[in-house]
């Protein structure tokens, strides 16, 4: 008696665990697919649905697998299982399945040291295994922030816009005085973005002058006052 106890606890569980792998198929390639730019379905393989539960609901019963609005499907995924049968609510658990997520992902074409461009190529890797929010479109004016490797999945926080002017170009000044401008050459002490306060050698006065760059190789001092 005690035997086919055990053995027919044994296949409702195998019976869940079955019918939650497919929920977890479904419920999570449906939620990355969302995150993709390539316009291919993710492949989800679970490994392992982590459930270790007694299940105590009467056939037939039914559940729902639910995931927190903050869950990046990225290292440890956090799920929810919510059971019920005809008297009600049989069971809550929370379980940690074990999960592939094979995608296509903006990958490095070639290694690059910090600040050097960034080629983008799209290749298919594990998204469960990254760390970061992927960039969603192909761009080609992008620098690395940090050292990336060849075939490295590129995150946001690896990239930023590649520097409209670099580390000790040659700039125009502007100095702005009322509807007088002066107009002088300096060298920039850092890479330079649009729009942004740089630092400038002015050759005139051989001193450290700020001021917001505007243009490609021309810095305002005053600017925006």
């Amino acid at each position: 008696m005690l035997l086919f106890s055990l053995v027919s606890f044994a296949n409702a569980t195998d019976s869940l665990d079955e019918r939650v792998r497919s929920v977890l198929v479904e419920e999570i390639g449906q939620r990355i697919d969302g995150l993709s730019s390539s316009g291919q379905a993710a492949i989800v393989k679970v490994r392992s649905t982590g459930l270790k539960i007694e299940n105590r609901c009467e056939q037939p019963y039914g559940f729902d697998v639910s995931f927190s609005s903050r869950e990046d499907f990225q290292g440890l995924i956090k799920a929810k299982l919510s059971m019920s049968d005809a008297s009600g609510v049989c069971g809550n658990f929370q379980f940690y399945p074990k999960v592939e997520i094979w995608m296509n992902m903006p990958m490095a074409k070639e290694s690059a040291m910090g600040g050097e461009p960034v080629e983008i190529a799209y290749q298919v890797g594990r998204y469960d295994q990254i760390n970061g929010t992927l960039l969603s479109n192909t761009q080609s004016d992008l620098a690395a922030r940090v050292n990336i490797a060849k075939g490295q999945p590129i995150t946001l926080d690896k990239i930023r816009k590649r520097p409209v002017n670099r580390d000790g170009d040659q700039v125009e000044l502007r100095v702005k005085a009322g509807s007088l401008s002066i107009k002088s050459n300096g060298k920039l002490m850092r890479d330079a973005y649009l729009g942004e306060q740089v630092k400038v050698l002015s050759f005139a006065t051989s001193s450290v002058v700020q001021g917001t760059l505007t243009r490609k190789g021309i810095v305002e001092i005053g600017a925006g006052k």
